[in-house]
């Protein structure tokens, strides 16, 4: 397989949004490898490609989208892919918890994660986060992440 092009779109007015950056840094994580790992079955004939688009919505909220054009996902296991322990992966190479803990990490910054998939055309999840963080997550020491930065690059 040749290598998977990455194309990315930031928004130019995307403003600081607090969070915690390890646990952000997380859901990139698992959403990547997925993303990577569904590219895998691609027709030699296809580029396989990831895409990382940020975008400042109204009521102060941000999204970030990662989508690939891999395979999509399989219409009966959508409603299942967020469970705990729910793999699409043979036994042994996956254990269910990457998209769940993405999940949990973004219900718990006040925001939320969706899945829009098409069998043959890729899938794009959704993260949606608001700039500040409910109470709760404030009791954890937080910073900044200015994701008006480049993710590939540091801050």
């Amino acid at each position: 397989m040749a290598g998977i092009e990455v194309s990315k779109q930031y928004a130019a007015d995307l403003p600081l949004v607090e969070c915690l950056p390890l646990q952000l840094n997380q859901i990139l994580v698992n959403l990547f490898s997925n993303a990577s790992e569904a590219l895998h079955s691609q027709p030699e004939n296809m580029t396989p490609q990831i895409r990382l688009e940020t975008q400042v919505l109204a009521g102060n909220r941000v999204c970030i989208r990662i989508g690939d054009n891999g395979p999509g996902i399989a219409p009966e296991w959508r409603d299942r892919i967020f469970e705990p322990f729910f793999t699409t992966k043979p036994i042994g190479q996956g254990t269910g918890l990457g998209l769940s803990a993405s999940y949990e990490i973004v219900q718990q910054h006040g925001g939320s994660l969706a899945l829009a998939s098409s069998e043959g055309q890729g899938t794009v999840f959704t993260a949606t986060l608001p700039q500040t963080q409910p109470r709760e997550v404030h009791r954890y020491k937080q910073f900044p992440l200015p994701l008006s930065q480049p993710l590939d690059r540091p801050a």
